[in-house]
């Protein structure tokens, strides 16, 4: 809250209370979170997360202090608004102002009008029905304007209408105006004030507002864009490139006709260019320069009002809240030493897991002898007056886009949050308390990497009788798994001294396989699996695959219509990583889109003819340069030189080149090859591979899912061409994954060992980036100086490239090419089915990975009983509804956690979305449908089936059937 409320860091917020969410899943002030969660992620911009976290607080049956509902689903149609996805948020949007059973404020009202309004005017169409959408943003911002009068938004978007009708410029300038004297600081408004100047041709009055615009916003991309044209304009061309450069940091929407401009300028601006002589011949420009522009009259009045701003702001936050300067209310008649020891305890209780073990002692005192006194007095006092400081409109964000907060809830009372709170979800600290024969029905979390306070060797029925006396004999119930889990932790990197640079850059370990008995040696499969990465050469060859069954011209005979996802990237060397303006940076430029395999192939062909056609004119060009004309006689080299005499007069220097990225490049990635009628062939000749590296294979953990997870168990290409890159990931769940180069191109690999994880993850979030969902290029200098150690490698056609689990990799195409990959598409593996599904196919010799999958069938077995008990005390029905062949595993709407056996199905919108039980319970158990996926006895009997087998020296793992029962027993 601290972080959130005093704009410290909204990502530190977000880490926070997602902890808490961790280890307190369950409790009522959860829907507390999820609203503020929503917010920190709208704040941030990850607009997915925002819904997500909405969403489940609007699920959640329980009011939140800090949105209502109905602001809630404002706050999901808005994220789609800023997202881009009009049509669903003017369909959220309609949706909440025609729903009478919701009671609407004026405000809230008229920010959903306003936002119709300026949805309207961004929706696109043909030039001739462009009028009518201006008339109808319009109207909805003229209602907005009469049922909220103050807001400068509001006017801002009626200027917007206004301005782009000739006829209407006038009160378009009216409109800005009272939107500057209602939030003078708003730099949209003063940008298009300034634009309107501009068409208007009044260069002077448009600086002014540009200047002004940028004065408010540092990082306004299109003010200093705007700035940089009426320089531009003026002839002021050092200006023009200061702005268009400052603009291109802040990342503006169309990059690339900045980059145009700024190149033509440097070009002409540099010593040797002969605009230099002519800019003396220009007029004096009438605007002054940039460094003067900001002592104008009106940009000097809106510092000079901000400064005084920033002071009073300053000068509240040295005064602190009024949360600070509460009096603790006690109950009359009290003396001064016991109203010592409350404060004593109270304090001691706000740093418990820091105190002392005597401190502690003491604090247990103080709860015995005046715990019910202050229950009853000082706590709630505090509490009161937090959450009336905690629900002020004045705490709330400016919301992005149009920057007024939703309307505050400060009415409500504290007993709003308490009050339809479920007996089960109490308060931690409070089921601690409570004696054993109140156990909860279900454990207060469920966590997969819960420590088993079971031993191994527990038998099914036993397993089940120790569940039951959780309803039945809570007295007697002990834990199965631990119910409150600590949040993860990332592990440490490995403690060594500094490597020597030798040491740092690790030679890859290389595997040359000359006969099919190398092929299918133990050998290989156990190198594999004990390296970080091995690069595997001569495998394809010895195997005898036809890798042409995957090129280009044989997938467009298949399937030319097929779907192609394009990443349009800039090409660059694969040991550089730049900005827009040629600064080393982290992140990666990437944006996505797409369309067919005939479509790329036909780029892809273009792409290599115009490369051949820019090598032709290089060797051209060197040849010239070095004497390789036709004439050899003293005239034409007296000639050449008077040429050559002539072009350094006039350019005594050549210009250095821009270190701006210009070529776009397009990556065709994910082409899903899963569909067995249509790659029937390309499929059969991947199982020609070794049985660890196949996709469909007994020992291969992913065969046993039975469904398809896109890129895990099912094979991916990817079409290349020069400088197409796969930014730094990990593989989902941490799996290892397979990559066969079919050519003719080569492909650069760059990886970092599983251990090391945790340190690049530090240099990731660094830049400010996100390890798992950013798009981000390591800098592989930096990497070397924080002593992490790299594996390069060069992946040549036919080269097999085996990444192991958890590797850190990136790629980068130097050549035409396409590879074809398994295990490395980012999906979910549904962990829990996944080990019932080994538990039934698989004989396991390897001590401690049955450990792991006897462990979480315990826990899984011992949740869903837990689960059907406590639906039984509250007489909800389950009905049996057995899992179909090849259907897929199934995850909860809301908090997207594996829902496994017991599924909680409700009707939303004609769908039958599944949820968990705990967001079940939340949201009112009476409006699911429970349903039952696999029989008890049945679950029963393979968890006493599964044990541990006398050790094999051939295999680590024993297939129990060969290929065909085990595709017969995916189910």
């Amino acid at each position: 809250m601290t972080y959130n409320y005093s704009n410290l860091n909204e990502g530190h917020a977000g880490e926070a209370f997602n902890r808490v969410l961790y280890s307190h899943p369950n409790h009522e002030f959860t829907v507390e979170i999820y609203s503020r969660l929503g917010f920190v992620y709208k704040n941030l911009e990850f607009f997915e997360l925002a819904i997500k976290h909405f969403t489940a607080a609007l699920n959640d049956s329980r009011e939140s202090t800090f949105l209502t509902k109905v602001e809630l689903r404002f706050n999901i149609a808005h994220c789609y608004d800023i997202a881009g996805d009009l049509d669903r948020a003017a369909i959220e949007y309609r949706t909440i102002l025609t729903d009478h059973s919701v009671q609407l404020t004026s405000s809230l009202q008229a920010q959903i009008l306003r936002q119709l309004g300026w949805l309207c005017y961004r929706e696109e169409g043909p030039p001739t029905q462009r009028p009518q959408k201006i008339f109808e943003a319009e109207n909805y911002l003229i209602q907005s304007k009469e049922l909220e009068p103050n807001c400068g938004k509001t006017y801002y978007y009626l200027g917007r209408c206004y301005g782009e009708l000739q006829d209407r410029a006038h009160d378009a300038f009216v409109y800005y105006r009272h939107s500057i004297d209602k939030s003078e600081a708003d730099a949209d408004t003063w940008c298009s004030i300034g634009v309107l100047y501009q068409q208007q041709s009044q260069p002077m009055d448009a600086l002014q507002a540009f200047i002004c615009a940028v004065q408010s916003d540092r990082e306004h991309s299109a003010a200093w864009t705007d700035l940089g044209r009426l320089y531009e304009v003026n002839c002021q061309f050092s200006d023009a490139l200061h702005c268009f450069k400052t603009a291109l940091k802040c990342q503006p929407a169309a990059p690339e006709a900045l980059k145009a401009r700024i190149r033509v300028l440097e070009k002409e601006l540099h010593p040797s260019s002969l605009l230099i002589g002519n800019l003396r011949s220009l007029p004096p420009s009438e605007l002054p320069g940039l460094n003067e522009a900001w002592r104008l009259s009106i940009p000097a009045e809106l510092s000079q009002r901000q400064e005084e701003f920033l002071k009073q702001k300053q000068q509240r936050y040295r005064d602190g809240s009024a949360l600070l300067s509460a009096t603790l209310t006690l109950p009359q008649n009290m003396n001064e030493s016991v109203e010592i020891q409350i404060q004593l305890m109270n304090i001691l209780r706000a740093n418990k897991t820091e105190i002392t073990e005597r401190e502690r002692i003491l604090l247990e005192v103080l709860e015995s002898k005046y715990g019910k006194i202050d229950k009853n007095g000082t706590q709630q006092s505090i509490e009161m007056y937090a959450e009336q400081d905690f629900t002020n409109a004045g705490m709330k964000k400016e919301m992005l886009m149009d920057g007024d907060a939703i309307p505050s809830t400060s009415s409500l009372e504290i007993q709003s949050a308490e009050k339809g709170t479920p007996a089960e979800n109490k308060d931690m600290t409070k089921e601690q308390a409570k004696p054993a024969k109140e156990v909860s029905p279900l454990p207060y979390s469920f966590s997969l990497t819960a420590d088993v306070r079971v031993p191994l060797t527990i038998t099914a029925s036993e397993l089940m009788e120790r569940c039951r006396k959780r309803v039945d004999k809570p007295s007697e119930f002990l834990e199965i798994f631990d119910e409150q889990v600590k949040p993860p932790t990332l592990p440490e990197v490995p403690r060594v001294e500094k490597f020597p640079p030798d040491k740092l850059l690790r030679p890859t370990p290389v595997v040359m396989v000359e006969s099919r008995k190398d092929a299918y040696s133990i050998e290989l499969q156990n190198y594999c699996y004990n390296s970080a990465v091995t690069l595997i050469r001569g495998l394809t060859q010895t195997l005898k695959m036809d890798l042409s069954l995957f090129s280009t011209k044989s997938l467009l005979e298949i399937a030319p219509n097929h779907e192609v996802e394009i990443r349009s990237q800039y090409r660059m060397s694969p040991d550089q990583n730049v900005d827009h303006l040629g600064q080393p940076t982290w992140t990666c430029h990437s944006t996505r889109s797409y369309t067919t395999i005939a479509h790329y192939a036909q780029y892809q062909a273009q792409s290599f003819q115009y490369s051949l056609k820019e090598e032709a004119e290089k060797l051209r060009a060197a040849s010239a340069k070095y004497g390789g004309g036709s004439g050899g006689g003293s005239g034409s080299n007296t000639s050449a030189e008077a040429g050559n005499g002539l072009l350094k007069r006039r350019r005594p220097t050549v210009p250095e080149e821009s270190q701006m990225p210009m070529k776009l490049i397009k990556f065709g990635t994910n082409v899903d090859l899963s569909d067995e009628a249509k790659f029937k062939v390309q499929l059969a000749e991947l199982n020609k591979m070794p049985s660890f590296a196949r996709l469909v294979a007994a020992c291969n953990m992913l065969t046993h899912l039975g469904h398809t997870v896109y890129g895990m168990n099912t094979v991916q290409l990817y079409m290349k061409v020069p400088g197409a890159r796969t930014p730094g990931h990990v593989e989902n769940n941490c799996l290892a994954s397979v990559n066969i180069n079919i050519g003719p191109g080569d492909c650069e690999w760059f990886c970092v060992p599983y251990e090391y994880w945790s340190a690049v993850n530090e240099l990731v979030e660094k830049r400010k980036l996100n390890f798992l969902k950013g798009s981000w290029w390591p800098d592989i200098n930096e990497l070397l100086e924080a002593n992490i150690p790299v594996h390069r490698f060069t992946q040549k056609a036919g080269d097999v490239a085996w990444i192991g689990s958890g590797c850190i990799h990136w790629v980068h195409s130097t050549g035409w090419c396409n590879n074809v990959a398994w295990n490395g598409y980012k999906s979910l593996v549904p962990m829990q089915h996944l080990s019932w599904q080994l538990a039934r196919n698989i004989r396991f010799s390897n001590q401690k990975m049955f450990a792991l999958i006897k462990q979480m069938l315990i826990r899984s077995l011992a949740y869903s009983k837990m689960i059907a008990d406590m639906l039984s005390i509250y007489d909800k029905p389950i009905r049996m509804h057995p899992r179909q062949k090849g259907e897929v595993s199934h995850y909860c709407s809301t908090c997207e956690i594996e829902v496994w056996n017991i599924l909680f199905v409700r009707e939303v919108n004609g769908k039958f979305p599944v949820y968990c039980v705990q967001c079940a319970r939340k949201a009112d158990l009476s409006n699911f449908t429970v349903l039952q996926q696999y029989a008890f006895d049945d679950l029963c009997s393979v968890f006493d089936q599964f044990r541990l087998y006398p050790q094999n020296r051939s295999a680590v793992i024993r297939v129990m059937w060969d290929a065909r029962n085990v595709s017969r027993n995916m189910d």
